[in-house]
């Protein structure tokens, strides 16, 4: 419904199309969001690990692939839709969970203060402010570029992240009435974030100079800098990576919203400041 006015605000006729395909998004997330619990609960974390790598490996070659074929931003699209169905066909088929058309009014009511913040979270995290922004302030080029950058540092952070981040919400939900042993398992798996990321993250800023234009050619060398950045925020996140799940697992699903839309509040005074400068 507002994919022609945003694209005739933005002067950006590709918006058209795009937005409409990025919104099955959301049919996928929601598909697989009760699988994803039933796991979670269940503790069936190699099948979870198996599920978040498979579903970041076939967005990462869906995006690869589109953007060597040409396709620019459609690329950027195609990948984000690909991560949310293989993520959610994953969780189902993992879970042996189907839907039914059922309505339980007792489990709505219980589970409306917790789920009503939860479902805003990650109606926060689909709105990529950031990448609207710098499309309509700085073009389609430089959003491409943005994309690229953001696409590859997430790639990474899924795969290195991602597994634990959904261990450890299980983990730490099982052990809020014991904050000895949830302290001790926070701080050893913030560690082992840190660990694994670190490297990696500063080994990508350290090459990207030379990786990017030999795998992807010399036009992507303009994304250097944003990937290098990416990186030195990877390093960053990776020792709070895990303080969602340390603040959701104890039932404060509110805090966490609150923080998420300070976030997008900051991430759109900075943009609009800073976008002189180029991304």
């Amino acid at each position: 419904v507002l994919a022609a006015p945003l694209a005739h605000a933005f002067s950006e006729p590709l918006l058209v199309g795009l937005l409409p395909v990025l919104g099955l998004r959301i049919i996928f997330d929601l598909a697989g969001t009760v699988p994803r619990a039933v796991l979670g609960r269940t503790m069936s974390f190699d099948k979870m690990a198996v599920r978040t790598t498979l579903a970041s490996l076939f967005g990462g070659i869906v995006c690869l692939v589109a953007l060597w074929l040409g396709y620019g931003l459609w690329a950027l699209a195609l990948s984000q839709l690909t991560l949310s169905f293989t993520g959610a066909a994953g969780s189902i088929l993992a879970a042996r969970w189907w839907p039914r058309f059922q309505f339980d009014r007792a489990a709505i009511r219980e589970l409306a203060h917790f789920g009503g913040f939860s479902s805003g979270i990650n109606l926060v995290n689909l709105l990529n402010l950031d990448q609207i922004l710098i499309g309509g302030l700085l073009g389609v080029f430089q959003l491409g570029l943005y994309g690229f950058a953001r696409r590859i540092f997430q790639i990474l952070s899924d795969v290195l992240a991602g597994p634990l981040n959904s261990v450890s919400f299980s983990l730490l939900a099982s052990l809020q009435h014991d904050e000895a042993r949830r302290r001790d398992a926070f701080q050893f798996a913030t560690f082992l974030s840190a660990l694994l990321s670190f490297p990696a993250f500063a080994g990508l800023a350290a090459v990207a100079g030379d990786l990017v234009p030999l795998l992807f050619g010399p036009h992507w060398a303009g994304a250097v800098f944003a990937l290098q950045a990416f990186s030195a925020i990877g390093i960053l996140a990776s020792i709070g990576v895990l303080q969602s799940s340390l603040i959701t697992s104890h039932g404060n699903a509110d805090l966490w919203f609150v923080y998420l839309l300070i976030k997008q509040v900051v991430t759109v005074v900075y943009v609009l400041l800073f976008n002189g400068m180029g991304i």
